[in-house]
């Protein structure tokens, strides 16, 4: 409902690639198992045992995380979920070069394209580090247990150059001249080929991040006050424009006491720092997600607490006197910085739709209002 700096990193770094990467599982899911049924109708020329292991192991392997985010869709915002889909992505990777190798070469970048959707340096790494092994892996594990089609790699090489085809059906036995010939003539440019994709994931990385920073800057600055570091005005009437929302909010309207005193006996530059620490202690209560802080007038804020009921604002309010007391020692004990200043605000709060946002603030206002002459008159009978 708000679009938090958190929100928004959160989509660009986690939902949005997930859901991208779901839908590149799900075509993995579908292709494999094409390959599979054209494999099962002889049109494939792939050894049908095989190919029966080698498709049922990547789409059990892709089928995983795609279950899970089905059943769990909240846990698409999950950062610990991309960690699942490339680990997912490398198994895929080597299963198929290991099981259908020729015909699963570019399989080897999978885990790397996946990595590229995140923007995460640590998952790059995890991604590089699953293609290299594949890489190395994947052609000698595909000799030793025999899944390599040999004959179809002679057959190609003979028709490619016009001579007549001969083919040794039988495999050669297994032997350590061959693993080496593998690892120099086949690993070795494979292996370039992934440290070459790697540094370009790096770099699309590097800017990702770089763009991914620039939003959330460019939403601080359209939508931060500059003095208080709360949200400010515009973007709450943004707000007001367009209500989106059935959903339950809580309106807590404060009012800061003393500002104009402040202002005429000791300078603005006194008031400005009585109002960031009274907004100090609004953003110290706005930690948990679904509460957010605004300043909406010179010396009017307000927090609007997403899917509240009476409970949970008492408690927060609750809360927000604990950390006003705080900064009020603290003002006290740093009299240098602070100056001894005294924070006190007047409050009042509503419960409703979001889509009254506008009338739930006028609402609002008006017990805080109230609360402001009751605590007007608190002090008046106690200096008497």
């Amino acid at each position: 409902m708000i679009n938090s700096e958190r929100s928004i990193y959160l989509q660009e770094t986690e939902i949005r690639p997930n859901h991208y990467a779901m839908i590149v599982l799900l075509l993995t899911v579908l292709c494999m198992a094409f390959c599979w049924v054209l494999t099962e109708l002889g049109i494939f020329r792939v050894d049908v045992t095989v190919m029966r292991i080698g498709a049922s192991i990547p789409i059990f392997t892709a089928l995983i995380p795609l279950v899970i985010l089905k059943l769990r869709p909240e846990m698409k915002a999950d950062p610990r979920v991309k960690y699942l889909i490339v680990s997912a992505a490398i198994l895929v990777s080597l299963a198929l070069n290991v099981l259908l190798n020729f015909h699963a070469t570019m399989m080897l970048l999978y885990p790397i394209f996946f990595a590229m959707l995140y923007r995460s340096k640590r998952l790059g790494i995890l991604a590089t580090i699953g293609s290299m092994v594949s890489t190395a892996v994947s052609p000698v594990l595909g000799y030793v247990l025999g899944t390599w089609d040999i004959p179809l790699l002679q057959e190609l090489i003979l028709i490619g150059t016009g001579q007549e085809v001969v083919l040794d059906p039988v495999y050669a036995p297994v032997s350590l001249i061959p693993v080496i010939k593998i690892l120099l003539y086949l690993v070795l440019p494979r292996i370039l080929l992934v440290g070459c994709c790697s540094s370009l994931l790096f770099y699309v990385i590097r800017v990702g991040v770089a763009h991914v920073n620039n939003m959330i800057l460019l939403h601080k600055m359209s939508h931060q006050d500059n003095l208080t570091g709360l949200y400010n005005q515009n973007y709450f009437k943004e707000l007001l424009a367009s209500p989106d929302s059935d959903r339950q909010v809580g309106i807590i309207f404060f009012d800061v006491n003393g500002l104009k005193t402040a202002n005429d006996s000791r300078g603005h530059e006194y008031g400005d720092l009585l109002l960031r620490r009274c907004a100090r202690s609004l953003l110290d209560v706005c930690e948990e997600d679904r509460v957010h802080a605004f300043r909406i007038g010179g010396d009017e804020f307000l927090l609007l607490l997403e899917d509240a009921d009476d409970a949970r604002i008492r408690a927060k309010l609750d809360q927000w006197e604990q950390v006003l007391a705080r900064i009020n020692r603290e003002n006290q004990e740093d009299p240098v910085d602070y100056q001894g200043i005294t924070c006190s605000m007047a409050s009042g709060y509503v419960i409703g739709s979001f889509r009254e946002l506008e009338q739930l603030v006028r609402q609002a206002d008006a017990k805080m209002y109230r609360n402001k002459i009751a605590m007007k008159a608190q002090r008046a009978a106690e200096t008497t």
